[in-house]
């Protein structure tokens, strides 16, 4: 009688704290069911692509949550990414530059709403909420409200890309997942980020 209580006590906690891997599960058979091009590997490769674009910025956005805070920004941040991006490779016609560049941007931003929140104790929802609606107007202003585009050889050859038949960008993803996975457990690393938290 106790062996059935334990098991059935074991298999409710696992639903509970498995619960969105069992919707996710559940939608997938669902939609396998109701359109057998579902499960194609075309439509794969495209969910992953679709995936692995906005899966690094939810990688940051996990360690926030995870801390108990929340970025309004991230979304106007990776706008603001891809605008100066594009425009610093049209200007200097340099990747490496443009990648570095960008990336000091948005460590910067990232700091800004950091300093924001620890420092002056604002709450994070209102913080960012103010730096998204800041980074919106600033890509406004920037762009004059047209379209940034680029003709640039090595973006077209990163896009086209491909490892072991997936494209480089879902490699990426899986990449920088895996580092904020190990991150996460390794506790080294989360007695620093607390530290950091906290002062």
């Amino acid at each position: 009688m106790k062996i059935q209580l334990n098991k059935r006590s074991s298999l409710v906690e696992f639903v509970l704290n498995q619960t969105v891997l069992l919707l996710l599960i559940g939608f997938i058979l669902v939609m396998s069911m109701v359109r057998t091009s579902f499960l194609a590997w075309w439509n794969i490769q495209s969910i992953l692509l679709d995936v692995s674009i906005y899966g690094v910025v939810a990688c940051g956005m996990t360690m926030l949550i995870i801390s108990g805070e929340f970025d309004l920004s991230a979304s106007s941040q990776y706008m603001w990414a891809q605008i100066l991006f594009v425009t610093l490779l049209n200007v200097t016609n340099n990747p490496f530059i443009s990648i570095v560049l960008t990336l000091i941007s948005g460590a910067l931003l990232g700091t800004l709403n950091g300093f924001i929140v620890t420092k002056l104790r604002v709450n994070s929802f209102i913080a960012t909420l103010g730096t998204m609606t800041m980074i919106r107007g600033l890509c406004l202003v920037f762009t004059d409200g047209k379209m940034v585009s680029t003709r640039n050889t090595f973006i077209s050859a990163l896009g086209e890309l491909r490892f072991w038949s997936f494209v480089s960008y879902i490699h990426l993803h899986r990449s920088i997942d895996y580092c904020f996975h190990y991150i996460r457990l390794y506790k080294f690393w989360q007695k620093i980020i607390c530290h950091w938290w906290e002062y």
